[in-house]
């Protein structure tokens, strides 16, 4: 079957080339202008199409000779699939795609272990709605300023009890360990988290904050803040996940901690959290980086990029004619005009007789 430059009409330009000696000489080329396109009520509904994914290092002709037995078909391929370059819309081979990645990111190693973007992972509330879509793309610089995105200080908790820690009662003390979280006040907003007697866990108001040091001051600093529960807990002193060396170092898992969010933008963070009030109501949440954020490395990235341009459509066979019948009414130049030579040729004017 003819191919896609055969139906295109041609042009007569002025010969430009400094070996022509006569002024009226003239190039014919291909008329790229005139460019073959799939009917819009054709390209716009996938009734026409069937997707087709491309293994390995397919070209559009070997594609064009799987779907309709013709290698020459394989503009109708990128025809389909609005594809203009080829080098950079259809996927590389394995060779040239190694040889782009290596030039790119200069090493394997920042190939495969720098980060690119992270993605969102869906969050959804309690209703089973989703607040958090997944495959949301971020960068790590838009995390303080984005919507919900908020950056917080964390501290371990050294010591947390109710009253006096025998006796129980509604005010919390809480110790943190090593300098703990800078610039709290009474008043400021904490999250206690991982605390395993519930009571004492989610956001509380800050009633008093000393620091002192003290509870072997030789060895680390800490922070003391006190805040009220609704009602007294059940348990005085709750039990940890870490003990007390003989150093009276923590070891251990610890996972108990108390964060608050970052209000002054001089400080630095330690963590981020995506913050969302459960289904409308007054309960605020916070979900931890690691559990809404999936980092993406540059080899995911850029391996995922090309898998995309593996999916394409390709027309139906059974609407292949039509596409052909189309192109062949469309190609031909409409008689009339100066330039009109015939249907397949249209002649420019003669710029050297202005010169």
């Amino acid at each position: 079957m003819p191919g896609y430059f055969d139906g295109v009409p041609n042009f007569d330009y002025i010969d430009r080339n400094p070996s022509s000696q006569n002024i009226s000489d003239y190039l014919t080329v291909k008329n790229l202008f005139k460019r073959g396109k799939i009917h819009d009520e054709i390209f716009g509904s996938s009734d026409f199409f069937e997707t087709y994914i491309i293994e390995g290092d397919e070209r559009p002709d070997q594609v064009a000779y799987q779907v309709y037995d013709d290698e020459t078909l394989d503009w109708v391929i990128l025809l389909s699939n609005n594809i203009l370059n080829v080098n950079t819309e259809w996927p590389l081979t394995q060779y040239a795609f190694d040889k782009y990645l290596l030039e790119k990111y200069g090493s394997y190693e920042n190939l495969h272990s720098g980060i690119n973007h992270y993605a969102t992972n869906e969050i959804k509330n309690s209703s089973n709605v989703t607040v958090l879509p997944a495959g949301i793309k971020l960068n790590s610089n838009q995390w303080k300023t984005n919507g919900p995105w908020i950056q917080t200080q964390n501290s371990k908790i050294l010591e947390i009890y109710a009253g006096d820690g025998t006796t129980t009662s509604n005010v919390v003390t809480v110790i943190t360990y090593g300098s703990g979280i800078t610039n709290l006040k009474v008043g400021d907003q904490i999250t206690i988290s991982n605390i395993k007697q519930e009571d004492y866990n989610g956001q509380h108001i800050i009633t008093e904050l000393v620091s002192i040091n003290q509870l072997n001051t030789e060895k680390y600093d800490v922070k003391i803040f006190t805040y009220e529960l609704p009602s007294a807990p059940e348990v005085a002193t709750p039990e940890l996940s870490f003990v007390l060396n003989d150093d009276g170092i923590p070891v251990g898992s610890h996972l108990e901690e108390v964060r608050a969010l970052l209000s002054d933008s001089t400080l630095s963070g330690n963590s981020y959290y995506f913050e969302y009030f459960d289904n409308f109501s007054k309960i605020l949440n916070q979900v931890p980086t690691g559990d809404f954020l999936t980092s993406v490395t540059n080899y995911e990235y850029e391996i995922g990029n090309e898998n995309n341009k593996r999916e394409i459509y390709v027309l139906k066979r059974k609407y292949l004619n039509v596409l052909l019948e189309d192109i062949a009414r469309h190609m031909p130049y409409k008689k009339g005009g100066d330039q009109f030579i015939s249907p397949t040729l249209k002649r420019g004017d003669n710029i050297r007789l202005f010169e």
